[in-house]
């Protein structure tokens, strides 16, 4: 994505492009921001003379329509409702033909909800745990993950060896690990366990090869709950008499009096508009069948119709509220992803005003992802790291270095640290330049001037312990 924004060098990076075949994988999680740049990065390929394969079991009929307007496609309005899984070819004329592939198994998972508190939680998993299986939990952000981690330790009846976490807040030196205990653990022909308990965040959605016998997730955006879906029997393997049927345990979100739902933090992390319309959908389903039901979900959460009957007034009222505050957002990233892009291929002049501005650090002005900005710590956790604080390192110590790095984005603690003062030794090494130097004593760390403190351990990763847990 860097060869279309307007850093130095975009067009050595992008003679590495030319010719080449370029995949792009799960190309329905892009968001509105990234959007611009990767349509931008189409126009660039197609000049480029380089074919390009996307990929994605879970893009809606709109999210088609857009991609194939993006690649000069002559007559995307035109797109045939050929049936999921479809293989759509546009030629470099712009001629679009669409071939329906042979289908796979239709599988029916059951879908069951749950309340959202702890002990309804262990409820519900508890008795087909202490039968045996593999149960994965999927949680929306790191915090939650943790908590139900922490809570499921100390829960009676369960074994705390058997319930294992994993998360973006692990430094990798120890993320590594637990992902190959997880993959060898779940995979197809793995050394499966005969009960255990995974808790995880959206990681484990996309592109690891994992399968359970039993899943709970929070509400999510209908195209990432299938992708949940997707790790719930994936593979023909003998299972628990009390798990043959593939289910999904759906957590119900808080609901208001209007029974309005309130998804919490989880708005923080998707939009408030896909998650009503989510819910809209799902909340007095049964079952889902894959792939059947794929194409009709997908077109039905995105799109700002509301094509479900017999909802409330006060529902209706928060879905217009919830798509305004969306297309505002849109809107945004939409300007903001055009500032930072070269321009067409056909146009005259490529770099407008921004490139003026540029450094050698452009990298830390123009995002590839409309993501909340995060400072990047190195966690000091023995001696030998610690030494590496006193000295400019070499390569390898740098590599080692950034092996224990843990990318912080929340707000306050992130403004904190980032009054450290920047370890001077690490001023020309570029990896570690911006980096923070945080020296953990018995697996914590107080932030200087700050309420918030850190703390690492090999059980949870990294938690920002709130000041009222200080």
């Amino acid at each position: 994505m860097l060869s279309v924004l307007q850093v130095k060098h975009h067009f050595v990076r992008q003679f590495g492009l030319s010719r080449k075949v370029i995949i792009f994988d799960e190309i329905h999680s892009y968001d509105t921001y990234m959007d611009e740049i990767i349509k931008r990065l189409f126009n660039w390929l197609h000049a480029l003379d380089s074919p390009m394969i996307l990929l994605s079991a879970t893009l809606s009929r709109q999210g088609r329509q857009e991609i194939l307007k993006a690649v000069s496609a002559s007559n995307e309005e035109e797109m045939p409702d050929k049936p999921y899984p479809r293989l759509t070819v546009v030629e470099n004329d712009g001629e679009m033909r669409t071939h329906s592939l042979p289908p796979p198994k239709t599988r029916e998972i059951q879908i069951r909800p749950i309340p959202l508190d702890m002990n309804s939680l262990l409820d519900a998993i508890r008795p087909p745990y202490q039968k045996g299986g593999c149960i994965a939990i999927v949680c929306n952000t790191v915090a939650e993950s943790i908590e139900v981690a922490r809570h499921l330790r100390q829960a009676e009846g369960i074994n705390e060896d058997e319930v294992w976490l994993l998360h973006a807040r692990f430094p990798p030196v120890w993320r590594g690990k637990i992902e190959e205990k997880v993959v060898d653990a779940f995979k197809k022909d793995g050394t499966r366990p005969e009960r255990a308990i995974l808790v995880a965040t959206q990681i484990i959605e996309q592109s690891l090869d994992l399968d359970f016998d039993l899943m709970v997730s929070r509400t999510a955006p209908i195209d990432l709950l299938i992708q949940r879906m997707g790790r719930l029997h994936r593979h023909p393997r003998s299972r628990p008499l009390h798990l043959t049927q593939p289910t999904l345990l759906l957590r119900i979100p808080d609901m208001k009096a209007d029974d309005v739902p309130d998804f919490g933090v989880d708005e923080a992390v998707y939009e408030r508009f896909f998650l009503l319309k989510t819910w809209l959908r799902l909340r007095n389903r049964q079952e889902m069948r894959i792939p059947d039901a794929v194409d009709k979900l997908m077109n039905s959460v995105y799109n700002q119709e509301s094509d479900i009957e017999n909802i409330s007034s006060a529902y209706r009222e928060a879905l217009a509220a919830a798509w305004e505050d969306m297309e505002l957002g849109n809107r945004n990233s939409e300007f903001r992803g055009a500032q930072f892009v070269i321009k067409e291929p056909s146009s005259k002049r490529l770099i407008g005003r921004y490139s003026a501005k540029l450094s050698d650090d452009e990298g830390r002005s123009i995002k590839t992802r409309n993501i909340r900005p995060g400072l990047d710590i190195i966690c000091i956790i023995d001696e030998d790291l610690l030494a590496l604080t006193q000295r400019k390192p070499s390569k390898n110590k740098v590599d080692n270095l950034l092996r224990c790095k843990v990318t912080v984005r929340h707000k306050d603690a992130k403004e904190a640290l980032e009054q450290l003062e920047a370890n001077p030794h690490w001023a020309k090494t570029p990896q570690l330049k911006y980096a923070r130097a945080v020296i953990f004593n018995d697996d914590r760390f107080d932030i200087p001037d700050s309420p918030y403190s850190l703390r690492l351990m090999l059980e949870y990763g990294l938690e920002i312990i709130k000041p009222e847990e200080a």
